[in-house]
């Protein structure tokens, strides 16, 4: 649905996922990696039905002259699931972004986001021992140089914040891409 606040243009969406499809239940085991979500785990028990809900938003603060697809502003996304067979039990973000002030006329565009994820409650003891699954919070910043009409660099650091009990230590990701439009 397109909303109008503060006379500036922005949009809010609901929906929801269901699947009716056998899928290997997290209490017993965890798929192999990068096998998710196939079907099911051979010799494991399964679940018939799978479930996601999700909202979100998008609202321009700053819209630029009478272009009203260039502008930045507030995003917002939130979800949640069945717990099991899926494996994440909700799902939310927020952040700000759009077209960069500094280089809007050249087409700079800029992001800076938080998120949290839930991991289901719902896995047994062997994925728990062998996985450990956790909740995991992360916050993400880019920027994107459009150098040629065709060409934007895009610099990105995350920060990844692990639980308290988790293997892994707290991390800094750095990236750098480039994107080429032909």
């Amino acid at each position: 649905m397109n909303t109008n606040l503060f006379d500036r243009k922005g949009e809010v969406h609901a929906g929801g996922l269901w699947k009716h499809k056998d899928l290997t239940d997290l209490r017993f085991n965890e798929p192999p990696p990068g096998v998710y979500p196939e079907p099911t785990v051979p010799g494991f028990p399964t679940l018939p039905n799978s479930y996601t809900l999700y909202c979100g938003g998008d609202q321009y603060l700053v819209q630029y002259g009478n272009d009203t697809n260039r502008g930045w502003g507030l995003f917002g996304r939130g979800s949640i699931s069945d717990g099991n067979p899926t494996p994440l039990r909700y799902f939310l973000s927020a952040g700000l972004g759009g077209y960069s002030p500094m280089g809007q006329k050249r087409g700079d565009k800029f992001g800076l986001g938080w998120y949290y994820v839930g991991a289901s409650n719902q896995f047994g003891p062997i994925p728990q021992a062998l996985f450990g699954p956790r909740d995991g919070t992360g916050v993400e910043s880019f920027y994107s140089f459009q150098v040629t009409p065709w060409c934007a660099v895009i610099p990105d650091v995350q920060y990844l914040k692990a639980d308290a009990s988790a293997l892994a230590n707290d991390a800094f990701v750095y990236g750098l891409r480039m994107n080429a439009t032909f």
